[in-house]
């Protein structure tokens, strides 16, 4: 027995499925009664179908402005982020913690006093870049290019920028993502009582700086102590086991800056911390190192701290400990650089 459906053969068995029948009656019984169920059945399931259908259909309307709006949020570029990085990348979060400031006497390269140890807790977690600031970051939000070494390209630190013209760049990243500017323009804190206080982007302080540069570790480099060597000695073989795969300095640069990121990060993920460009801090030359809680340094001065050595620095100053001055913080040489910081806030 045969039961056309939508151009379908229905077939049963030949079997008995009615009570006093058999044989081709019930046959055909079982095959009407078959027929009847589907033409019954199939339009509430197409009616299932179609409702189900319209829900999902009105389910992606209702959530692709989201979406597409969450995308946009994800894929907006910080005007002063490098091309196709994020902030994930371009910044590493530094936790909040104590450590010794300084160098201890007999130290290859110590100046002294200038670096006499003392002990320092930060109490505030914050953010530092990953790297310098790079040519194509400071070009993309400032519009200019002041480097001396412009033909060694957009993933070269920017330098020969002077200590207000960093801040200057600290204050257009704070308004680009809607922060609170941290400086005025003569470069006095305004965001806060201190600058750790503030919301928006700023310099690290000299101790934030040296706490990240070291990265847990107690000796010269966050890649061990430098060689021993005669006094006054420019010879580099001594360090050069210790320098070259961190740092580009006086014995490997060729005399000029390299891309940031070619050599080894320290532990924390901070890449350039040593050589290439010597790094504006937020901190007033004083002759010792400030310590206690969130040391700020003096509240005026005729020099800015800068740190890290540079590509013309000898190794002797291409240490976390270094502390740099000499340079008016309205000059801009072809050695400094600077990176940016912001306080995490509870």
């Amino acid at each position: 027995m045969v039961c056309s459906v939508f151009g379908k053969d229905m077939r049963t068995p030949d079997s008995s499925c009615g009570h006093g029948m058999a044989g081709p009656q019930a046959e055909g019984v079982a095959v009407r009664t078959r027929c009847l169920l589907f033409l019954i059945l199939f339009p509430s399931f197409m009616r299932a179908i179609m409702r189900l259908t319209l829900c999902i259909i009105a389910l992606i309307a209702f959530l692709f402005p989201v979406l597409l709006a969450a995308s946009a949020d994800e894929s907006r570029s910080d005007p002063g982020a490098e091309a196709g990085s994020g902030e994930d990348t371009e910044f590493v979060r530094i936790e909040a913690g104590t450590f010794t400031m300084g160098s201890p006497a007999g130290t290859v390269g110590r100046v002294g006093a200038r670096e006499a140890q003392v002990s320092v807790t930060l109490t505030r977690a914050f953010r530092l870049q990953a790297t310098p600031v790079t040519q194509s970051q400071y070009e993309a939000l400032m519009g200019s290019n002041p480097a001396s070494f412009s033909s060694c390209g957009g993933s070269c630190p920017v330098e020969n920028v002077n200590w207000l013209d960093a801040v200057a760049y600290a204050n257009a990243r704070s308004r680009a993502a809607g922060l609170t500017e941290c400086y005025d323009a003569s470069g006095n804190i305004v965001g806060g009582a201190t600058v750790y206080d503030c919301e928006g982007y700023r310099l690290p302080t000299e101790a934030e700086w040296e706490y990240a540069a070291r990265a847990g570790t107690t000796t010269s480099t966050y890649n061990g102590d430098l060689a021993s060597r005669p006094p006054g000695s420019r010879d580099c073989e001594p360090s050069r086991p210790i320098l070259d795969p961190i740092a580009w300095y006086a014995c490997n640069s060729g005399d000029s800056t390299h891309p940031v990121r070619q050599k080894q990060p320290n532990a924390w993920g901070l890449h350039d911390m040593l050589g290439n460009v010597a790094e504006w801090t937020d901190t007033w030359f004083q002759e010792a190192n400030s310590g206690g809680t969130d040391p700020v340094g003096p509240s005026s001065g005729t020099d800015r701290v800068f740190r890290g050595g540079a590509w013309n620095t000898h190794d002797g100053n291409v240490r976390a400990v270094d502390r740099s001055r000499n340079v008016d913080p309205q000059m801009r040489v072809s050695s400094i650089g600077f990176r940016l910081a912001q306080t995490i806030h509870p």
